[in-house]
C-alpha cells in the first residue's frame, strides 16, 4: 500500500496499525536498508514488542503527568487571573475613590470660594444700600428744612401787614408787577416816568 499524493496522513503513522502488516513492513524495511532477511518469528520482533509495550506504558504515564500538570497549570492560571482581576478591581476602585475625593474636594473648595465671594458681594451691596439710605435721609432733611424755611417766609410775608407793605413798595418788586400788567411798549414809558418820581 503506497500513500496517495492527495492523502494528508502518512499510513506508517496510523493510529492502530495491523500487527501482521506492521511486521511485514519492518521486515521489508530492514531487508532494503541492511540487506538482512528476518522472519516473522525472529527474536528481534519480541524485543521490538517489549520496547513497544514499555514505550506505550511510559507514554501513558507521561500523558497522565502532562494531564495533571495541565490541570494544575490551568488552576494556577485561573487563580492568577482571579487574583489579577481582584487586584485590578481594587486598583480601579482606589483610583475611582481618589478621583471622587479630588472632585469632591475641588467642588467643596469652589463652593467655599463662591460662598465667600457671594458674602463679600452681599456686604458691598449692603454697605452701598446703607450709604444710599443715609444720603436719602440727609437730602430729605435738607429739603424738609428748606421747604420749612420757604413756607415760613411765605406765611410770614402774607400774614405780617407791615412786611407786606414793604414788599409792595420795594422798587424791584413794583417794577416787575408793572411789567407784567403793562405791554412791552407801555412798560418802557411808564418805567421811565416812575423813575423820575
Amino acid at each position: 500500500m503506497s500513500p496517495s499524493p492527495d492523502s494528508p496522513v502518512d499510513p506508517s503513522f496510523a493510529a492502530e496499525p495491523d500487527q501482521a502488516q506492521e511486521v511485514q513492513r519492518l521486515i521489508g524495511e530492514i531487508a532494503r536498508r541492511h540487506k538482512i532477511v528476518l522472519g516473522p518469528t525472529d527474536p528481534m520482533f519480541v524485543m521490538l514488542s517489549l520496547l513497544e509495550l514499555a514505550v506505550n506504558r511510559y507514554l501513558e504515564k507521561a500523558d497522565e503527568v502532562l494531564s495533571r500538570q495541565r490541570e494544575a497549570s490551568v488552576a494556577v492560571i485561573e487563580r492568577a487571573a482571579g487574583a489579577a482581576k481582584g487586584q485590578a478591581e481594587v486598583l480601579i476602585t482606589s483610583a475611582a475613590d481618589y478621583v471622587a475625593k479630588q472632585v469632591k474636594g475641588s467642588v467643596a473648595e469652589l463652593g467655599e470660594a463662591l460662598t465667600k465671594e457671594a458674602a463679600a458681594e452681599r456686604a458691598r451691596i449692603a454697605a452701598a444700600a446703607k450709604k444710599a439710605r443715609r444720603a436719602l435721609w440727609a437730602a430729605s432733611l435738607v429739603l424738609a428744612v428748606l421747604f420749612s424755611i420757604l413756607i415760613g417766609i411765605i406765611i410770614g410775608t402774607w400774614l405780617a401787614p407791615e412786611v407786606k407793605e414793604r414788599v409792595w413798595r420795594c422798587p424791584g418788586f413794583a417794577a416787575s408787577r408793572v411789567a407784567k400788567s403793562v405791554s412791552p411798549g407801555e412798560a418802557s414809558v411808564s418805567s421811565g416816568s416812575g423813575l423820575r418820581a
